[in-house]
């Protein structure tokens, strides 16, 4: 039976990134134990992760509800599963930037400095800041 997931600090306008702290925590740490137990077929990885996201997320909805906090929206789930889904299937913080079909090239410098050129910006080559990667 695996632990229930604490979303105490998932309120008030960090709410989505407390989420995502939270269901990641709780999904790398059943994700550990399962593959302690060897019964992680690696073939079978992403469909585990996605369903070790979906019990997460549930849980912290259930948790909310139950401490009379408003759950998070559906959008808002959607975009804490693809975070905590970039995180162990992806490339973290860097994934939707690799996925943005709009970004040719991107240089990073840190965490928090990371800029890129977009398709349309090529040709008068100009760079734009891209959000501080976070994983």
């Amino acid at each position: 039976m695996s632990a229930p997931v604490n979303t105490a600090a998932s309120n008030g306008h960090g709410g989505e990134s407390a989420a995502v702290d939270v269901v990641r925590q709780v999904v790398g740490q059943r994700l550990a134990a399962t593959a302690a137990t060897g019964q992680l077929d690696p073939a079978g990885r992403a469909a585990a992760v996605d369903d070790l996201i979906t019990r997460a997320l549930d849980e912290h909805a259930r948790q909310a509800l139950r401490s009379g906090r408003t759950p998070l929206t559906p959008d808002a789930e959607q975009r804490v599963a693809r975070a905590v889904r970039n995180t162990y299937l992806g490339l973290g913080g860097l994934q939707p930037l690799l996925d943005d079909p709009d970004i040719e090239t991107i240089n990073i410098n840190g965490c928090d400095n990371v800029w890129g050129t977009t398709v349309t910006a090529v040709a008068s080559g100009s760079l734009r800041s891209l959000p501080p990667t976070r994983s």
